[in-house]
């Protein structure tokens, strides 16, 4: 029986790199940008004083957290008063983008796919009123066919010098996992709450484990490719994640027979950050700000708020009836501790990396396709990257790296933010070999790079974790959880599902 342990090891060669242990130069020959909400999120723990802004607002409700989730809290309570607060200095959270010249480019997820009429309604007339998808057939089918990549420039897969359109490019193996798969099709949607709840004993094995009980047995490549595929979107090896997610990522979309589009802006999904947030009146948004702390007044039945406004290095003040906390949950611990009546709730998150290479005007030698995989070379941390050239014609060529990392190594996000030099020269070694370049080849063609550190992107959703909702069981009515990492898996539908149900408790 197979029974291959997969261990997120660190890449030799990425730790000799962020270790300065380089022999070659470490200067580039361009600039790079970095952008770190890890560091921001560590103000917390700095001593550092404020002054007190003498305005202080009043609302009715406070949304902690401009991602996807805390955007969808906004949208559904209309014109109803609130104020929504974002860490960073653009929306989105791990949907966020960058926009150098005439360019707009992906800086965290980066694609989604049509949606089956059994996902959650909510959500779907979420997407509809805002113009976004249009039911046609079974299926509903985004609008903006532009940005829909042709089946045929969706992907390469580079294993023993051979290109593939498809991680798990065995056939054989691939038909008798599908087919095993096949019986959860009408039992698995999204939102996740909506599953079937015949299938929640799938929560509590590990995919691998269930997979070996099914009787799989399957060769080295075609688990690496089941593991990279859990790595990808959930940061989490395929003996932590639980069998309901592994399933979730096959099970969830149109059946076999009606071809899901591949939905991929080349601002990846900021496209839809920026259609909820042109739906938010200006006067309720604000970026740059940091929740310090949350206190509950007892005596006013009101909660007191503090954020840091990194503007204008000053704390504002809201006293809001209601909270919708939709920024990762990790931070609880040090503003409102009080509010988990799980003690012990340590949510353990996977680091995200991106790195964008903008090319100079006029480049055409690169080879690849949408999404550009090398499962030889796989060491669990490095994903790949997407080529802008099969997105939507842009003024430049623009490649995104993607690394995953887990969360006991995210130690190493401190390093890339000291050296991010070493990375991106990393990154050029890993798509040069993926292309059978040299380096020297790619490097003079590139006018500038970006690098995106998010250290809490995505939840592990490992054995239990499907379903751990704060909500059910939460110390103050008016208080409510949000946010993928609630619980919940980390997909676009249930990140806008997650600020939809917020509305509703508060509401019930």
């Amino acid at each position: 029986m197979h029974r291959r342990h997969f261990l997120q090891l660190s890449s030799s060669a990425l730790l000799y790199y962020l270790s300065g242990c380089s022999s070659s130069d470490d200067q580039l020959p361009f600039d790079i940008t970095l952008r770190s909400d890890m560091e921001r999120g560590h103000t917390l723990f700095q001593k550092k004083p404020y002054l007190h802004k003498d305005h202080l607002i009043n609302t009715d409700t406070i949304i902690i957290g401009g991602g996807i989730a805390g955007l969808s809290a906004a949208f559904a309570l209309g014109e109803e008063d609130y104020h929504i607060f974002e860490l960073s200095d653009r929306w989105g959270g791990t949907s966020s983008a960058e926009k150098y010249h005439q360019n707009y480019f992906a800086q965290g997820a980066h694609y989604d796919l049509s949606y089956p009429e059994k996902f959650g309604k909510e959500v779907l007339q979420s997407l509809e009123q805002l113009n976004i998808i249009q039911k046609e057939g079974q299926v509903y089918h985004f609008k903006d066919k532009k940005y829909v990549i042709p089946q045929k420039d969706l992907m390469l897969c580079k294993y023993g010098n051979q290109y593939h359109n498809y991680v798990l490019f065995n056939e054989e193996e691939a038909t008798q996992f599908y087919q095993l798969l096949h019986q959860f099709d009408d039992k698995i949607t999204l939102p996740s709450r909506l599953n079937d709840a015949s299938i929640q004993d799938l929560n509590h094995i590990t995919f691998k484990d269930w997979l070996i009980q099914q009787g799989m047995e399957f060769s080295d490549v075609f688990w690496d490719g089941i593991n990279y595929h859990m790595l990808d979107d959930y940061g989490t090896t395929i003996d932590e994640v639980s069998a309901l997610a592994g399933i979730s990522y096959y099970c969830n979309r149109p059946h076999e027979d009606e071809w899901a589009d591949v939905f991929s802006p080349p601002q990846g999904n900021a496209y839809f950050v920026d259609k909820f947030e042109q739906a938010i009146p200006k006067k309720k948004k604000h970026l740059n700000h940091i929740c310090r702390s949350i206190a509950f007044d007892e005596r006013n039945n009101h909660f007191k708020i503090e954020l840091i406004d990194f503007e204008k290095n000053e704390i504002q003040n809201v006293i809001a009836n209601k909270v919708i906390y939709a920024a990762p949950k990790h931070t609880l611990k040090f503003t409102f501790s009080e509010v988990l009546n799980k003690t012990d709730y340590l949510m353990q998150t996977s680091g995200w990396v991106v790195v964008n290479l903008v090319f100079k005007e006029g480049v055409e030698f690169l080879g690849g396709l949408w999404q550009n995989e090398n499962l030889e070379t796989f060491d669990g941390e490095y994903l790949g990257f997407v080529d802008n050239i099969t997105q939507y014609e842009e003024a430049n060529r623009i490649l995104t790296a993607y690394y995953c990392f887990a969360h006991q190594q995210k130690e190493k996000l401190v390093d890339i933010q000291k050296t991010p030099n070493l990375l991106v020269r990393y990154t050029l070694e890993k798509i040069a070999s993926f292309l059978d370049l040299k380096t020297t080849d790619i490097t003079p063609k590139i006018e500038q790079s970006f690098v995106h550190l998010m250290g809490h992107a995505m939840p592990k959703v490992g054995v239990g974790y499907l379903g751990n909702d704060l909500n059910i069981d939460r110390k103050y009515k008016n208080f409510v959880f949000a946010g993928v990492d609630n619980g919940r898996l980390p997909f676009l539908v249930e990140a806008i599902d997650s600020g939809i149900v917020a509305v509703q408790e508060l509401k019930s």
